[in-house]
């Protein structure tokens, strides 16, 4: 038991340091250009077709092309509705009693085919997603279908505005919606092409998938949020064995960055039992989980946001 705690204690220390080490001082000016190596457990089971997964394996590797209507503010330490900023929305308001959700979305957003970003592209999205009667596509499988039981519809009434409208009140249902996996998919895109490749409006285009190698993604230079993002790159590096979290850098000019990998049979087996422990505060509303000890990961991103 003893020296089970001090593995543990040891692996934060470590991993406290490593943060301290390559998190720039609050008044550091960040730097433009440079690239990041990020680890990736397993090479991306359906591709970068988010909404066709239940796993992280395709939503971590696939988030940097990118945008939610909402997001977490990543500099704030809790996940809570109080803690949202805007992506591809700039404004949303609750009306009739938390049951119409209306979003005023950002315009002169551009996919990365050139093509521009509308409503059109959200209604086409959540109606997939909640199997609508007129929905023009579907998905091979939904995973997250029942996320959207209590929603009515969704109207497009221009090209800047998505009404959500509920059955009942649902102020959580901003949270879902902030998730990693909640990407707005691109509406004249078909939604199987993502299996292979990614149409987004994200900060970073695909370059190259080498599958089983590694995922390549090049800076956005029409990317909505201005002088963002300042890397010029990054690679996703496929390492299929279970190692250790570690992460490479050749210059570090972004606010913070992620690494995820596979970790042992011995550290997954303690991951479990701490949760175990902290299931019960979670439940109580104590904000997100703390991480694994076991897994040394960082929780602020290159991707501009």
């Amino acid at each position: 038991m003893r020296r089970s705690r001090r593995i543990v204690v040891t692996l934060s220390l470590v991993s406290i340091a490593i943060l301290v080490a390559v998190t720039p001082a609050p008044a550091q000016t960040p730097k433009y250009g440079g690239h990041l190596n990020l680890m990736q457990r397993e090479d991306l089971p359906q591709g970068f077709a988010v909404h066709e997964t239940s796993t992280i394996a395709t939503s971590f590797p696939s988030m940097p092309c990118f945008n939610n209507l909402v997001v977490f503010d990543q500099t704030k330490r809790a996940e809570t509705v109080d803690n949202l900023v805007g992506e591809l929305a700039e404004k949303w308001s609750w009306q009739d009693n938390y049951r119409n959700l209306v979003f005023l979305l950002r315009k002169n957003v551009k996919w990365h085919d050139g093509q521009p970003f509308s409503s059109k592209d959200v209604k086409f999205t959540f109606d997939m997603l909640r199997e609508a009667p007129d929905a023009p596509a579907k998905l091979r499988i939904n995973p997250r279908k029942d996320w959207y039981s209590n929603v009515e519809a969704v109207e497009a009434p221009d090209a800047n505005t998505v009404v959500f409208r509920l059955k009942r009140p649902q102020p959580g249902l901003l949270v879902m919606l902030a998730s990693g996996y909640t990407p707005i998919y691109a509406a004249h895109v078909n939604p199987a092409s993502y299996r292979t490749g990614c149409i987004g409006t994200g900060p970073f285009k695909m370059k190259e998938w080498r599958k089983g190698e590694f995922v390549d993604y090049v800076k956005n230079p029409d990317y909505f949020m201005k002088g963002r993002p300042y890397l010029d790159s990054l690679r996703y590096v496929v390492r299929a064995e279970s190692v250790r979290p570690s992460v490479s850098i050749n210059h570090f000019g972004s606010r913070g960055f992620a690494a995820y990998a596979a970790t042992s049979a011995q550290c997954q087996r303690r991951c479990a039992a701490f949760h175990r422990v902290r299931r019960g505060s979670l439940a109580q509303g104590a904000g997100r989980p703390s991480p694994c000890p076991c897994r040394s990961g960082f929780s602020r991103d290159p991707f501009g946001a």
